[in-house]
């Protein structure tokens, strides 16, 4: 990697040979020769057309030097560059190190690694010089939520002064702030303050976060200068934001992960809201964690990185603790607003006392009915959708499960079909056992259907919507109904995470959440983690005005600490907790993980190759201390199929301070060598998804 010395782009005429990067999944640089007429054209960062085998593609010119390199075999055959694409670098120096640094903390591929930065239209022969001819829709940023000018709270105004002092500098900030107190606030000044010193911003927010409402305070203040970035968009119009990037006035983009790839070339700021939310870990090909890739940009660039959070991921927290990140707080809700008060239930009890087969407790149907008399709006959080989560035949003790997936099939009542949530595979539900072909199906659990169709029946005046992506399968029905929402035609949602983060609505007087414990039956480290932060969070919904907000928790768990430290949202507590648990066994941020997932569709050769592989990880084992390395598996997923490849994995717990490029790399070279047929392999560092 080069040194900082090095970064501003280099022009020489003498320049004789150039290294490319191509968007192929291998590891190399391809080294050519730059022929005399087109000298003293080269810089890094632009593209350039090259020979690849019988065809010719389009690369980014990474290094230019006057000599061939030493790693170059003499008698190795060095083609020409055909043409220089660019009259100026398409990307500067500084984003081309940060892409480096990324494909070698990650183990991946530059030129898969490129795949992800650069649009395709960019690297596809056939639309040379029709970069700019594409049509596409205006990206609507109409509205009808209301937006003011808010004034700072004398806490968020300190946070903002400080923070506006080190806009000059690498200055990574931890935001944490209770639910509703107003970081939003704090994000738009310091923006503001950025693009006073003709510097552009970054905000990224999880998918779920980027509502109208959202959009619309941001538009408020930014109208003319903001860009949007999202999978919703068309393939155009993402194109059409990135470009916009590439303009030198000041700009503001918000958008989902993907947006950190922005080619913004004066860059001010780099902003991280809920930065725990686990959708900004991209979990195909390119697998990276955005939030990290955003502290790693913003440390090139000098320039500060703020990430929020009320429920922070421990990852980021232990960073505060270790003097590493810069901790902010703000304690209270902005404008006069107090918590809500949260109560537990204990639903297995209930049932067990009442006989009752309702799936919501009578608990929760008295607030429902009491808040509506109160003419207050509501919001029912349930952990999974569908309409039952699982078929259950008595006769001979099965569950339906998918042909391609080793999981369970789902009960959806509309279009009465059973239906996997992981290969989207779907057969019509007629009661029959696909095992024993005895009728008699039981249905068993409850999704956000079955939530619904009870308080329909039980609350007949209560005017309920659904919010899942079964209900809602574009960004104009999302839009509705949160306008309806604000304007107080729907009195009820029953919604899945899509209803626990970015909404800001001050009628909001009651909150029901069910399932925020069925992640704790998962092999998943960080199972208690995520119920934590997803109860801290949909409770903090409620009670955004004046008047105080009222939620109920119901358990099948209720002692255990996640929900506990949950209803008392005491984050500080709960991390202590959870983080000497952590230490004890070793598991981040303690250590670091990677993953290597092994597919394929032969099961028993699968095996047999993993029997023989763990012989060389063994080897690998006795070489290193085990106080630094300990080696897991090979082992069967705990999803064991999906879409029709058995799933094994091996992963590696590697002491945190230890370099784990090497270590991936020596690993991933002896797979590569040994040729695999019939059998894939992926890797997956700082690993979230282990199911």
């Amino acid at each position: 990697m080069k040194d900082n010395n090095q970064l501003d782009c280099v022009l020489c005429s003498d320049t004789g040979y150039v290294n490319v990067v191509v968007a192929v999944p291998l590891t190399t640089l391809f080294t050519y020769r730059v022929p005399r007429s087109l000298r003293g054209q080269l810089t890094r960062g632009k593209r350039v057309l090259v020979p690849f085998g019988r065809k010719q593609i389009i690369g980014i010119c990474w290094d230019v030097m006057t000599t061939l390199p030493a790693s170059v075999p003499q008698k190795q055959q060095i083609k020409d560059i055909l043409t220089v694409l660019d009259e100026q670098p398409l990307v500067d120096a500084a984003y081309l190190q940060w892409l480096e640094f990324a494909a070698d903390y990650y183990a991946t591929p530059l030129g898969q690694v490129l795949s992800q930065a650069i649009p395709s239209l960019y690297l596809d022969v056939q639309k040379i010089g029709k970069e700019h001819s594409y049509k596409y829709k205006p990206i609507n940023f109409s509205h009808d939520f209301s937006t003011k000018d808010v004034v700072l709270t004398n806490e968020q105004n300190l946070v903002y002064q400080s923070l506006a002092g080190h806009l000059d500098e690498y200055y990574p900030v931890l935001l944490r702030g209770v639910t509703g107190s107003g970081k939003t606030e704090v994000y738009i000044r310091v923006i503001k303050t950025v693009l006073q010193q003709n510097k552009s911003a970054l905000f990224l927010v999880p998918e779920i976060g980027l509502t109208p409402q959202m959009l619309a305070r941001l538009n408020h203040h930014f109208a003319g200068s903001l860009l949007v970035y999202h999978s919703s968009l068309t393939q155009n119009q993402r194109l059409s934001q990135w470009q916009s990037c590439l303009d030198e006035r000041p700009q503001v983009l918000v958008g989902t992960r993907s947006a950190l790839f922005a080619p913004f070339k004066n860059l001010g700021v780099i902003i991280v809201d809920e930065e725990h939310d686990h959708s900004y870990k991209q979990e195909e090909r390119f697998r990276y964690q955005a939030r990290n890739l955003a502290v790693s940009r913003a440390r090139i660039l000098k320039i500060p990185v703020i990430m929020g959070s009320a429920t922070p991921s421990l990852e980021t927290y232990y960073q505060v603790i270790n003097n590493k990140y810069h901790l902010y707080e703000l304690h209270a809700r902005s404008g006069g607003a107090s918590l809500p008060d949260i109560r537990v239930i204990h639903f297995g009890k209930e049932r067990e006392q009442r006989k009752t087969p309702l799936c919501l407790s009578q608990h929760i149907h008295d607030a429902i009915e009491h808040f509506h008399k109160k003419k207050k709006q509501m919001l029912i959080y349930v952990g999974q959708r569908g309409f039952a989560q699982s078929a259950y035949c008595a006769s001979c003790a099965t569950i339906q499960i998918c042909p391609n997936c080793s999981v369970g099939l789902k009960y959806h009542k509309e279009g009465r079909v059973l239906k996997c949530h992981y290969c989207d595979f779907a057969k019509p539900y007629d009661g029959v056992c696909a095992a024993c072909h005895v009728k008699g199906l039981t249905l068993l659990g409850f999704g956000t259907q079955s939530v619904a169709d009870e308080i329909g029946a039980m609350h007949p005046r209560v005017v309920l919507t659904r919010l899942d992506s079964d209900a809602v399968s574009n960004e104009r029905e999302l839009r509705r109904i949160f306008n309806d929402f604000a304007k107080h035609k729907i009195d009820l949602i029953v919604g899945t995470q899509m209803i626990s983060k970015g909404h800001d609505f001050d009628n909001i007087g009651f909150v029901g959440i069910l399932g925020i414990d069925a992640h704790l039956g998962l092999p998943d480290f960080r199972a208690s983690e995520r119920s934590f932060q997803n109860l801290v969070q949909v409770a903090g919904r409620a009670g955004r005005s004046d008047q105080k907000g009222h939620v109920l928790v119901q358990s099948l768990m209720p002692e255990h600490p996640s929900v506990q430290w949950g209803i008392r949202q005491d984050y500080q507590k709960f991390a202590q907790h959870e983080l000497a648990l952590r230490q004890a066994l070793g598991y981040p941020p303690f250590s670091r993980l990677v993953q290597f997932r092994f597919l394929s569709a032969q099961e028993q050769r699968l095996k047999n190759f993993l029997c023989e592989w763990k012989t060389f990880l063994d080897g690998v084992t006795c070489r290193t201390n085990q106080l630094d390395l300990q080696i897991l598996g090979p082992a069967e997923m705990p999803v064991a199929k999906v879409r029709g490849k058995y799933r094994h994995h091996v992963i590696l717990k590697i002491r945190r301070g230890l370099k784990v490029g090497d270590l991936v790399a020596y690993l991933r070279d002896d797979l590569d060598r040994r040729k695999l047929r019939g059998i894939q392999y992926q890797i997956d560092v700082d690993a979230v998804g282990m199911v």
